[in-house]
């Protein structure tokens, strides 16, 4: 479980597949706090680390990942959202977020209002229920409010904070972000819609 606030952001250091694995291995301090079998977020991804060091950490990719996610398409030196898994006690600044990616939205416009940076985020037709005018998103692992959905795009207003200490000052229009719809709007329909 995480809360969608980035503090820390990794570089990745390869993308390397050995034999029927695909290890990511990510450049970070926060090698030095994570042991193995610890959960982390890489750009809203749950992820199980399997190995560590000092200034990096190893995850290995399933094909369901690299299938539904932006994962499996990362390239050395780019730079990726972390999030270490909340812990009992923790502030809760964002929202719940599992980790479980929904599907990949794409960047389709950049404007600035005043201090803001408005994204334009087109998204798969199947997630449109999930969205809702100031409801949450998790976008790239970053929490967010949805504003102006329609059929197949929402927007997001980017704060300066987020904007500079994100992986999001990197991206240009077509990138792929993964997308995780609202736990509490998932679940809701879930049982409205049960039989």
């Amino acid at each position: 479980m995480f809360t969608g606030i980035i503090r820390q952001l990794g570089t990745v250091k390869k993308l390397e597949k050995i034999e029927n694995k695909v290890l990511l291995v990510i450049s970070s301090n926060l090698g030095k706090e994570l042991q193995k079998g610890d959960s982390i977020a890489i750009n809203g991804v749950c992820q199980t680390v399997i190995a560590v060091s000092q200034d990096s950490f190893t995850v290995e990719l399933m094909p369901e990942t690299i299938k539904l996610t932006s994962l499996g398409h990362l390239e050395k030196g780019r730079i990726v959202n972390l999030e270490r898994s909340l812990r009992l006690g923790e502030s809760l600044d964002g929202h719940l977020v599992f980790g479980h990616v929904d599907g990949l939205g794409e960047l389709s416009k950049i404007d600035e209002d005043q201090n803001a940076k408005i994204l334009t985020i087109k998204f798969p037709a199947s997630l449109k229920k999930y969205f809702a005018h100031k409801g949450s998103v998790s976008l790239d692992g970053i929490s967010l409010t949805v504003i102006h959905p329609t059929a197949d795009q929402f927007q997001v207003s980017i704060v300066t904070h987020t904007w500079e200490n994100t992986n999001l000052k990197e991206l240009q229009v077509g990138a792929k972000l993964n997308l995780e719809v609202d736990m509490l709007a998932r679940y809701t329909l879930k049982m409205l819609n049960a039989e």
